[in-house]
């Protein structure tokens, strides 16, 4: 078994009439204990127009037999053979320890890593450039041995693999690295069995014999339609079987073309028409699903051509225009994706549980979570945090349980100082007059934007509130045995009222999970964002509490997950732990934005958790927050009172979040955006070009930034970070 490299090696000096090919073998023999990948090398001659023949024919007179080739692979030592290729065998040249090899330590005695594993991991997660480089070589992979034995082998997520390896020679055991832009095709060296029964070539049309080697196939092309599946899976970051309908799953004889059915669906629902996506990307991955001719007819010799045309070559040239500058994409190298050894389990860290299997059929479909074994099998279990759960500051009372996650906000505002509060207010007021000088008030319908807000509930009657902030509220809903209208903590009351000061052009979506302190209720959190996502539509969600740890099955990750998917923006705070707690979730969940809290001019919160090596670190005003409006300046004992957290520090980052969007949308309307703004990998932009660097965070403060900032240059700050 073998896995193939599937981008190009670069020609020797002197080789010039060679074409390098890269393999990794693995043989299982009967006498061995411990098996290891071995490194190959097959250098094919080229022999042009004919007149260059003799290299070749004497070659053959000196090729090896198959059983010298199986022990030469399985001899145990680091290193590359190097092979030539001959008419009917090859020939040993020699082992060879280069620089290069130095360089790079292949875990030989580890299981590659599929595709599927790389979804499940979210590798790909939010890295546009990683995703698109993928798809060009694996799209010009299939293109170039689209004639070959190995596409009778089903390619797929499971067939795609990438070697395990250590740069530079690193010791550390804790850490492995793949490199996704060196992919290989994970298959077994033999000639598949012509099929039984079939009536000879040219009795048959080319859509007769098509029909008759693919009798239950949807796509006249099943090599073309796994390459589209792949495409839609890179793009999504995740396995296309998680949206597969319920009947599907658990079924021991699943439905044959089930991933075509479930690829044609996303492809065609709302989450994937406003998808932030390179619209050439889009149009590639449709043409390669649908079931018609398409672009590609009924002769696979034009549907070969046509490949490089309509999908080969656009994915080159925008992967050239967008990343490399008009080099050649197969020299770009990027960061390699870091995996922990845990995220593998233990049976599957080395390649000496081998079981061999015969290909399925090109049209044939994978059952759910299967690995192909033409290796060893890299596929691990979902793990479950295992990080302790921590002591904290409550809000005013002791936790009952500590799995509950809690609402991070805190009850001694008014210990603070009185020039503090006064200068929050004063920031407050100054984003308000943002509002009135951009013209960002939400009075057209396509200027306004839904925003749920997940909390203990609303108080609507309360006397901060004027009729027009009631009007903005469209729903409250509660997800407990409760009463929406009711808020015994005030948490969620002045987390929407923050909102409500803020924006002009946000309607709210209020979601009672909770009528305590503490939050314990992950179903109904699950519930309520699954009820957000598909009934309210909305475009943001703001949770203003955190858990220290997950549970399995992790039912609140699987549904932020779900709403970044499709598009929505996803806020929680922090936690208030201190430098010496950690984010918690759903914070903590790639592609959320994590609110730290800062003062009035940026200066760090103490009760932040500490700073996240390699993650983005933003904070955004939430100490001493009162959302009062200047006129209500009463001494009624009913108002609200200031307040301090990460807990307020979130919808302050919705409250920017809604700002850029209408501010974008005001100034460069019709601009042909490659990652939206109001997605959630375009409002992490905006919050990357926005930030400044205090106290260690990225302080995000519209106030700040347009006082400093031209117009010209915000343009062309959000051109670079948005394309």
């Amino acid at each position: 078994m073998a896995n193939i490299a599937l981008t190009r090696v670069q020609k020797l000096e002197g080789s010039q009439d060679n074409v390098p090919f890269d393999f990794f073998f693995l043989h299982r023999h009967p006498d061995s204990v411990d098996d290891m990948w071995k490194e190959v090398r097959i250098s094919v001659f080229l022999q042009g127009d004919g007149s260059r023949a003799p290299r070749v024919r004497w070659l053959s007179s000196n090729k090896i037999s198959p059983e010298v080739f199986c022990g030469l692979i399985r001899r145990r030592e680091r290193g590359r053979l190097i092979f030539n290729a001959a008419n009917d065998g090859l020939v040993y040249e020699r082992a060879d320890l280069d620089v290069e090899q130095l360089k790079r330590l292949f875990l030989l005695k580890a299981s590659s890593v599929s595709l599927s594993t790389v979804l499940k991991k979210r590798k790909l997660h939010g890295d546009v450039k990683l995703k698109l480089l993928l798809s060009y070589l694996l799209a010009k992979a299939i293109w170039q041995f689209y004639d070959s034995e190995w596409m009778a082998s089903s390619w797929s997520k499971h067939s795609i693999h990438f070697m395990r390896e250590r740069l530079n020679g690193s010791s550390s055991t804790g850490e492995v690295l793949a490199l996704i832009h060196k992919p290989y095709f994970a298959t077994e060296l033999w000639s598949p069995p012509k099929p039984s029964g079939c009536i000879p070539q040219n009795e048959l049309s080319d859509k007769q014999d098509l029909m008759q080697r693919f009798p239950s196939a949807t796509h006249l092309h099943p090599k073309i339609l796994a390459l589209g599946i792949m495409l839609l899976e890179i793009e999504l970051g995740e396995g296309i079987e998680i949206h597969r309908l319920d009947e599907a799953h658990g079924d021991d004889d699943p439905i044959e073309n089930d991933d075509h059915y479930t690829a044609g669906k996303i492809i065609l629902s709302p989450m994937w028409q406003r998808r932030n996506v390179y619209q050439a990307v889009k149009e590639i991955i449709e043409i390669c699903l649908k079931p018609d001719k398409g672009k590609f007819g009924f002769q696979e010799g034009i549907a070969h051509s046509n490949l490089y045309i309509y999908v080969v070559a656009p994915l080159g040239r925008l992967f050239k225009e967008a990343w490399s500058h008009d080099t050649d994409p197969e020299s770009c190298i990027p960061e390699p994706v870091s995996f922990k050894t845990t995220d593998f389990p233990a049976e599957a860290r080395g390649p000496s549980d081998l079981r061999t299997f015969i290909p399925d059929d090109i049209s044939r479909t994978q059952s759910l979570d299967s690995e192909p074994t033409t290796c060893p099998t890299s596929a691990a279990p979902v793990l479950t945090s295992t990080v302790p759960i921590r002591s904290r500051h409550d809000i005013g009372t002791n936790m009952s349980n500590l799995e509950d996650g809690e609402l991070l906000g805190d009850e001694d505002g008014e210990t603070t100082i009185a020039a503090r509060r006064k200068n929050t207010d004063k920031w407050f007021s100054n984003f308000q007059t943002l509002l009135v000088k951009y013209r960002l008030l939400g009075r057209g319908r396509d200027e306004r934007m839904k925003v749920a807000i997940l909390d203990s509930g609303i108080n609507v009657n309360h006397p901060d509130f004027s009729d027009e902030d009631r009007d903005r509220i469209k729903e409250r809903t509660a997800f407990i045995n409760s009463n929406a209208d009711v808020d015994e903590t005030g948490h969620g009351t002045h987390v929407a009222a923050i909102v409500l000061r803020l924006t002009k052009n946000v309607d709210l979506y209020i979601g009672k999970i909770t009528d305590k302190p503490n939050v314990s209720q992950r179903e109904e959190i699950a519930k309520a964002l699954k009820v957000a996502r598909t009934q309210w539509g909305v475009h943001m969600i703001n949770m203003s509490f955190g858990f220290d740890s997950v549970r399995s099955p992790d039912i609140i990750g699987d549904e932020v997950r779900q709403c970044i998917h499709e598009g929505i923006m996803v806020f929680a705070s922090a936690s208030n732990d201190g430098g010496e707690g950690l984010r918690t979730y759903p914070a903590k969940y790639p592609g959320v934005v994590c609110a730290h809290s800062a003062t009035w001019r940026g200066s760090k919160a103490e009760r932040n958790p500490g700073l996240e090596k390699d993650l983005r670190n933003f904070s955004f005003v939430g100490e001493h927050v009162r959302p009062v409006w200047s006129a209500k300046m009463s001494k009624d004992d009913d108002r609200m009172k200031y307040a301090s957290g990460t807990s307020y520090a979130s919808p302050v980052a919705v409250s920017v979040a809604a700002f850029m969007i209408g501010y974008i949308q005001k100034e460069m309307p019709e601009y042909p955006w490659v990652i939206k703004p109001w997605s959630p990998e375009g409002i992490m932009a905006i919050f990357d070009m926005m930030a400044s660097r205090v106290d260690g965070y990225d302080w995000v403060s519209p106030t700040r930034y347009l006082k400093y900032t031209k117009k010209a240059k915000i343009v062309g700050d959000l051109q670079q970070y948005l394309g």
